[in-house]
């Protein structure tokens, strides 16, 4: 899978927009984050592949939003919050990305929340860390292992929620396959990097 493929005529703010909204529709059963998207305006980016983006195709788990990841991924801005010089390995990093749904500076914009994808590989560890915003992640392919300070370790799976309030550490260990989620943040500093507690990369 490559930008190429990217359908022929597919609007780009549809497909980002239906990924979001069946991203949301799963972290949301209970009705907490009354977001109403189509208030958010649309702020177009260039798109960017990572090679992390390989693993989307196989993936499985949360059939309607995974659907949708795979109709936009060629449409999104992939990225890294860190690289070389924050000790990851480059294996590390060739199987790592994420690309936002709704943040600060786009594509769909708002200054109150972030809503991204991410992608790690089977066996990785993502290192303890901690941050200002709240965050929930929403489990949709594979599975994890999650630290998280002040509770028991959890295995989670595809439809699991994982919240974690601002400034909890917290880190993972993921499966035998690659882990894909979606990550919901609100709170000051949604486009500040995570800060790194852990020796382990």
């Amino acid at each position: 899978m490559t930008l190429a493929t990217a359908k022929s005529g597919a609007c780009p703010e549809q497909r980002v927009r239906d990924l979001l909204a069946e991203l949301v529709r799963t972290a949301d059963a209970a009705g907490d984050l009354d977001l109403c998207l189509s208030s958010f305006e649309w702020c177009a980016e260039e798109p960017r592949y990572l090679p992390a983006c390989r693993q989307i195709e196989g993936a499985t788990g949360v059939t309607p939003v995974i659907d949708a990841l795979k109709d936009a991924v060629g449409f999104l801005r992939w990225q890294q919050t860190y690289g070389l010089q924050d000790g990851m390995s480059q294996g590390w990093l060739d199987d790592y990305g994420w690309a936002h749904l709704v943040s600060p500076d786009g594509p769909i914009v708002s200054a109150s929340l972030r809503i991204a994808i991410a992608i790690w590989g089977a066996g990785y560890t993502y290192p303890a860390h901690a941050h200002g915003p709240k965050e929930t992640y929403v489990i949709l392919s594979g599975d994890a292992v999650f630290d998280s300070a002040g509770r028991p370790k959890r295995r989670v799976g595809p439809g699991d929620l994982v919240h974690h309030a601002p400034w909890q550490t917290h880190g993972f260990a993921v499966g035998d396959t690659p882990l894909i989620v979606g990550t919901i943040w609100q709170g000051e500093g949604l486009l500040q990097k995570s800060r790194l507690e852990g020796p382990d990369r």
